[in-house]
This record gives C-alpha cells, sequence and structure tokens, in this order.
C-alpha cells in the first residue's frame, strides 16, 4: 500500500484510509490480513496494548492515529533495533542526513501476529534510485499438510 502524503487533498486522505479499511474488514473476515507499505505515518513509541511495542519512533502525526484505527500489530514496533536500524526512509544532503523516518510499515492482523519472527530495514538494497529502504519481514507460516490418497487417473499421463 501507498499512503497519501501530507500534500494530498483531505479528499484523497480519506478515500486512501476508506479503502484500507474496507478491504481490511473484507479480508479479514474470512482470512489474515499482512498490510505493507509506505503509509507516510508516523505511529510514534508510545506502546498502545496488542498494537505498538516500544521499539517504535518517536512522534505521531494524523496518518499514523488512522493506521493505529485498523487495530493491527505494527510489526516494526516489537522488536529491539539499534536505534538507526528504526528507519525506512533517509535524506541525505550533501553527505549528511537532515531528515529520517520511519514510514515503511508491517501490519499483521492480531490473530497471527505471534507468527511474526522479525522485521528489519536492509541498508543499501534499493539500488540507489530511492530514499527508501527495503523493509523486511520473516513469518513462520504453518501449513495443514492434506495429503489424500488419489485412487483413479484424472486423463493424466
Amino acid at each position: 500500500a501507498y499512503g497519501p502524503g501530507s500534500e494530498r487533498s483531505e479528499v484523497e486522505v480519506e478515500e486512501f484510509w476508506r479503502e484500507l479499511t474496507e478491504c481490511v474488514n473484507r479480508v479479514g473476515i474470512s482470512g489474515y490480513v499482512v498490510v505493507l507499505g509506505d503509509l507516510n505515518a508516523r505511529v510514534g513509541n508510545e506502546e498502545v496494548e496488542n498494537v505498538v511495542g516500544k521499539y517504535g519512533v518517536p512522534g505521531r502525526n494524523e496518518s499514523g492515529r488512522r493506521l493505529l484505527e485498523q487495530e493491527m500489530v505494527v510489526g516494526n514496533s516489537i522488536f529491539k533495533k539499534w536505534e538507526e536500524n528504526k528507519f525506512t526512509w533517509w535524506r541525505v544532503e550533501g553527505g549528511t542526513v537532515v531528515g529520517r523516518a520511519l514510514m515503511g510499515y508491517v501490519l499483521i492482523d492480531k490473530k497471527v501476529a505471534g507468527r511474526l519472527v522479525d522485521v528489519h530495514m536492509m541498508r543499501g538494497e534499493g539500488g540507489g534510485v530511492s530514499d527508501h529502504f527495503l523493509v523486511q519481514s520473516k513469518l513462520k507460516v504453518c501449513s495443514k499438510r492434506n495429503v489424500r490418497r488419489v485412487t483413479e487417473r484424472r486423463g493424466c499421463e
């Protein structure tokens, strides 16, 4: 998902969050939801029970508040990382970092949040074409093997 930035109109912002909420609710009825992307949101480092962990980045904005309304676990905030490894966007001018933020998120349905093993930022994986860093998440996938004996051939050789 790509969330609208602060330069977008309120109509565009409302439309994005409405569509995301509808999508999450629709899928959440019968399955598990994982949302990945640059949501142009800041959720802060203040713990919110079962949503935001204690390892986030300070500061919350309006998009961050809307993101929290999704009531999904913010995977970026539940794993302890070095401070510089929490940020997914860095702005560098003349060799100096002039801005950085956590904008690339991994959100996971509370029902399966325990399967999230790690979320980390991979510096330099953007190939120099972006000021955003790749966010990698590791998720334990439990599969049910439904093995069934096939007793007839179905026209296959």
